[in-house]
């Protein structure tokens, strides 16, 4: 009798477990929207709103998912850190431009968010074999500010690779997070001496707010 009381109560635990790892119903919807985000293009083509008014189809698509994730509020958080690390170049591509469309205004949408949540994500990004999306994940991490210190080791990494275009937008972001970043100050002086004038342009620019925040 004991050993069925025990089995009843190992089986139960079992389907309560299974229950609390399956995903809920706005998990599953957050993830295929995420995986949606692959059918707009990145970069993205429309700079400016078509002649005639009409929205294109793609710009419509782009209005539908990024207003649904917005609505699924925090719960779409772990579908999009998820996604910088898709196997789909593309779906880590859009997944960044959404972010980007949360720092800062979008169109007529509403405020910005703070996507601090998908930090962790961002700085794995930045390690990404594509270059868009490591320079785009340097741009999202500039955005957080301060908030993303931790990022730090990350951005002063890769710094040490001479031929990325991201390190110009590290330096931004280096830059934008101010005092926290003194420990790249060594590695940001170095730019100095970078033969690209912009890189030089941009190390300045990011001792100087490491040094003014402090």
């Amino acid at each position: 009798m004991v050993a069925v009381i025990i089995a009843a109560a190992l089986a139960a635990f079992g389907h309560t477990a299974a229950a609390s790892r399956a995903p809920s119903p706005r998990q599953g919807e957050a993830d295929a929207l995420v995986q949606e985000l692959r059918e707009l293009p990145a970069p993205w083509p429309f700079a400016t709103a078509p002649s005639d008014g009409v929205p294109r189809p793609l710009e419509v698509l782009q209005d539908r998912l990024y207003e649904q994730l917005r609505q699924l509020g925090d719960t779409a958080w772990p579908a999009l850190s998820q996604g910088l690390s898709d196997p789909d170049v593309r779906v880590r591509r859009s997944v960044l431009i959404y972010l980007n469309s949360l720092g800062v205004a979008f169109r007529s949408g509403p405020p910005k968010t703070d996507f601090q949540p998908c930090l962790p994500a961002l700085i794995g990004a930045l390690r990404d074999d594509d270059q868009y999306v490591r320079y785009w994940s340097a741009q999202m991490i500039a955005l957080l500010g301060s908030k993303a210190a931790s990022a730090v080791p990350a951005l002063i990494a890769r710094l040490s690779e001479p031929d990325d275009p991201a390190r110009r937008d590290v330096l931004l972001a280096l830059g934008q997070i101010g005092a926290a970043a003194s420990a790249a100050l060594p590695a940001v002086r170095n730019m100095l001496a970078d033969p690209n004038v912009d890189m030089r342009r941009f190390a300045q620019l990011a001792i100087d707010k490491i040094q003014g925040s402090r």
